[in-house]
């Protein structure tokens, strides 16, 4: 900590009076003045070591037992706030004490984490490398107050947010051996980073995943974490699947972007306009959104090209007919609207209530896609647990039957506390006590529980933008490590960095 010249005068002197100073080591008496001056200049003629007793004197003298914190730990604490924070190179990364960095994430984490939470997991391969990244997601409000709803939107129903939802980024792991990504390896993933937190196998209540078959299978498996799949992932499929129709049609407009997308394509085309072409990417159906309308805004231009030069940059061959082009425009429409519940899923805010009305618009006004989006597709891992966390996140009872048939949503019931019997107002309570009130109160709040795992997706595209060209030498290792400091940002402050530096110092003492 660093102390004023008010402090440290205050800290190494006792007024006599008046004016009057008496140095506490040496018995010198000096006159104050008006400021510090001729206090100061006696401690730097006659007390070289003065600010490391003004620094004991303060730690002797805190009778609140405040943890003052060292300048050099506050030196420490902003440096690597500013390279996590920052994005910067790392111009340290082979010192001991960065490289025990990652170790920060664990001690807030531990405490954060409650005693039950669900988990979110995703994969990402970049650049020959395969990461995976575990969140946990819990109710994040504070004693029991209700934050769901859309506030004063009064024309929407008030199940479709959860604003309390919390997450915390549990690892994000490079895959060692890449030749086994299979369930099993999965599996025993989380299961370390669940006791790497010191949490068991039964606080996680569910997990938020693609639907692919790995996560189709840990969720299946007896004894397993049931699986939500995620609904950004079913409705990217569906669409897909809506759009093979006119796949020969669409693949048209791909070949030409590709052709303009070119360094002579670019420059003859910017005599017309200055965007660029956009490219299709076969793992998102938004990127076809983007790309055909990009190709509507840009058709105008490249007709006014002429044909000339069109033939001379073998432009001409890959344009679209006219019947074609009107196609397309018929298309966007489509798309269009695919895009808006594509953008609605994106917030994260958004409940599993919201999706069930989401997907059974779309099924209303798209009966085609009814086989995959309705509640009990076959793509759907565990159709009747979804369907009680739907009907608790709108308040509705629980068919006693069907409840009994759902093990898996035992995990959301509250604990049972005997309570004492008040047998005086037995009768009151009787004559008062609603009728047919609905169980829900049996259960704990599931609002927060999400319907897809966008927050993955989130978390990569920003581990993209740190992964720069300038650091892809970074060791998977150091990435994941800057990640996890970045991500749980709020949960290091500069006193556990100096609790980190008092741990390694002792063990270097050892």
């Amino acid at each position: 900590m660093v102390l004023t010249s008010s402090q440290i005068c205050n800290m190494l002197f006792t007024a006599v009076g008046g004016c009057v100073y008496k140095r506490t080591s040496c018995e010198k008496q000096y006159k104050k003045g008006n400021g510090y001056t001729n206090l100061l200049n006696h401690l730097k003629r006659n007390h070289d070591n003065y600010e490391h007793e003004a620094q004991e004197a303060a730690h002797r003298q805190n009778p609140l037992h405040l943890h003052l914190i060292l300048s050099r730990t506050r030196d420490l604490y902003r440096r690597i706030e500013w390279v996590v924070c920052d994005r910067l190179p790392l111009g340290f990364v082979e010192r001991q004490l960065t490289r025990q960095n990652a170790s920060l994430s664990l001690v807030r984490v531990t405490s954060e984490l409650p005693d039950l939470f669900g988990l979110i997991l995703d994969g990402w391969t970049n650049s020959s490398r395969h990461y995976l990244d575990i969140f946990a997601v819990f109710d994040g409000s504070i004693d029991g107050v209700v934050t769901n709803g859309r506030g004063s939107e009064n024309d929407y129903d008030d199940d479709l947010d959860c604003s309390s939802r919390r997450f915390i980024l549990l690892t994000f792991y490079p895959v060692d051996d890449e030749e086994d990504i299979s369930a099993q390896s999965q599996f025993d993933l989380i299961a370390d980073t669940l006791s790497r937190y010191d949490k068991p196998w039964s606080t996680v209540k569910f997990m938020v995943g693609d639907n692919c078959s790995v996560n189709q299978y840990i969720g299946r498996k007896e004894g397993a974490i049931p699986l939500i799949g995620c609904a950004s992932h079913r409705f990217n499929l569906d669409v897909k699947d809506f759009l093979k129709t006119e796949e020969v049609l669409i693949a048209k407009v791909p070949a030409l972007m590709t052709k303009l997308r070119t360094l002579k394509g670019q420059a003859v085309l910017r005599r017309f306009s200055q965007l660029t072409p956009l490219p299709r990417n076969d793992t998102r159906w938004s990127s076809t959104y983007e790309m055909v309308a990009r190709y509507i805004v840009l058709q105008p231009c490249i007709v006014q090209l002429g044909r000339e030069l069109l033939v001379e940059h073998e432009i001409h061959p890959l344009l679209l007919s006219l019947a074609e082009h009107e196609r397309i425009k018929a298309l966007m429409k489509h798309l269009e609207r695919f895009e808006g519940v594509t953008e609605a899923l994106q917030r994260t805010s958004l409940t599993l209530s919201a999706v069930r009305r989401l997907f059974g618009q779309v099924v209303k006004e798209y009966p085609v896609l009814k086989a995959s989006l309705v509640p009990t597709a076959a793509i759907v891992n565990n159709p009747h647990l979804e369907e009680g966390l739907v009907k608790l996140q709108r308040g509705e009872a629980l068919l006693a039957l069907r409840s009994r048939h759902v093990p898996n949503l035992g995990r959301f019931r509250l604990k049972e506390t005997p309570a004492r019997e008040d047998t005086s107002n037995s009768i009151v309570k009787a004559a008062f006590k609603k009728r047919g009130v609905s169980k829900c109160s049996n259960y704990t709040d599931v609002s927060y529980v999400p319907p897809t795992s966008n927050k993955c997706e989130r978390f990569f595209s920003a581990t993209k933008q740190v992964l720069s060209d300038l650091r892809m030498s970074l060791s998977p290792n150091k990435l994941a490590m800057l990640m996890l400091l970045q991500y749980n940002r709020k949960m290091w402050d500069v006193h556990m960095v100096e609790e980190l530096r008092a741990r390694i110092g002792s063990n270097n003492a050892e």
